[in-house]
């Protein structure tokens, strides 16, 4: 297509764009306007009046509803519009190859693969390798991406509007649970070897590793996180590896259930059947280890328990909590059962006097 040819068909297609947009404004998920561009430009209607918009080379799809502008970019897109009897959109999807990039607001999807993106419906789906996500608090790279909206209810029983995002065949992705960086002066320092000592937990940005992972969206923040497979979360210090886990954003914590193994430094080991991990304000961390699940009774008084373990000894009690504030200090709890244990060889080499330094 030659220039003028193309420039024609691009003023026409904007023309035709922005008309048909302008009449159905009133519709809070059809677009205000929105416009197609690209180095080659066609417009076809099917036999069953569908109208086929296609792009190739630098496309840009760009669209606004209500306060909302989203850009779609590819090297093609197709752009299939149905419209009623009385002209009004009952469907707009766009169909996305290869080098793709979703822009919101607050949020970046890019994918090398294929993408479809149903306007009408708010929803996004994608099968492609190495689906990249980039959003406030976090960023996650999957291999399969759907986001679709729907109305939830809170815990006050509010009906709010959410957007689900669902991942699946592999998840890797990086949350920012503090909103500041606390015990950040100590955690690298040097513990003395006893157990209480070598708590050092930083869980201020954590990576997930898992596979399945359904994030919700509340006013394009992100609100839970669910992962029901097994998850593997890694830090600077610590490694924790549970069946499943939840992360709430509003407030901040995390709670895994049925069974939890969390590894500090490389030799303190706590083993639990259920990790709550919460910030009660901006200075401090709580995180409350249990024996059993809290669905299975009272941890306080069940016969199974939290384990502490490292070279120095081991501790155990049926709820073990460690509070840690904003200077790196931590204190402990224990309640239920609680039980030190000290290896005899620790102790005496411990107790026994220097001989290399004179009396």
């Amino acid at each position: 297509m030659n220039p003028t040819a193309l420039k024609a068909t691009l003023i026409l297609l904007a023309c035709l764009l922005v008309a048909s947009g302008a009449s159905r404004a009133q519709d809070s998920h059809v677009p205000d306007r929105y416009n197609l561009t690209g180095d080659d430009v066609s417009i076809n209607v099917d036999e069953n009046g569908a109208r086929h918009l296609v792009a190739e080379g630098n496309v840009l799809l760009v669209y606004t509803i209500g306060e909302e502008t989203w850009t779609l970019s590819a090297e093609t897109i197709e752009f299939v519009e149905e419209l009623d009897d009385d002209g009004h959109p009952v469907s707009q999807v766009a169909y996305a190859e290869s080098m793709i990039n979703l822009t919101g607001p607050d949020v970046t999807i890019t994918a090398p693969g294929r993408m479809e993106v149903d306007v009408l419906q708010r929803s996004v789906h994608s099968n492609s390798e190495d689906i990249h996500m980039v959003f406030p608090d976090g960023e996650l790279t999957t291999d399969s991406l759907e986001i679709i909206e729907e109305t939830r209810t809170d815990d006050y029983g509010n009906e709010m509007l959410a957007a689900v995002i669902n991942t699946a065949v592999r998840t890797e992705a990086t949350y920012h649970l503090a909103g500041t960086e606390i015990f950040s002066t100590s955690i690298d320092e040097e513990t003395d070897e006893n157990i209480f000592g070598s708590l050092r937990f930083d869980f201020r940005s954590i990576s997930i590793d898992t596979e399945r992972t359904v994030l919700v969206f509340i006013d394009n923040k992100p609100y839970k996180l669910d992962c029901p497979d097994p998850a593997v979360v890694t830090t600077t210090r610590n490694r924790l590896v549970m069946p499943s886990c939840t992360i709430s954003f509003d407030p901040r914590s995390l709670v895994a259930n049925y069974g939890i193994d969390l590894y500090v430094g490389d030799e303190t080991v706590v083993s639990a059947g259920a990790l709550i991990l919460s910030y009660p304000n901006e200075t401090a961390m709580e995180i409350k280890f249990m024996g059993c699940s809290p669905e299975d009774g009272n941890p306080a008084v069940t016969d199974e328990k939290v384990t502490i373990s490292n070279p120095a000894g081991t501790f155990t009690a049926s709820m073990i909590t460690v509070t840690v504030q904003e200077d790196g200090s931590h204190r402990v709890e224990a309640v239920g059962g609680a039980c030190f244990e000290l290896p005899i060889n620790h102790y005496i080499e411990s107790t026994e006097p220097d001989e290399s330094v004179p009396e």
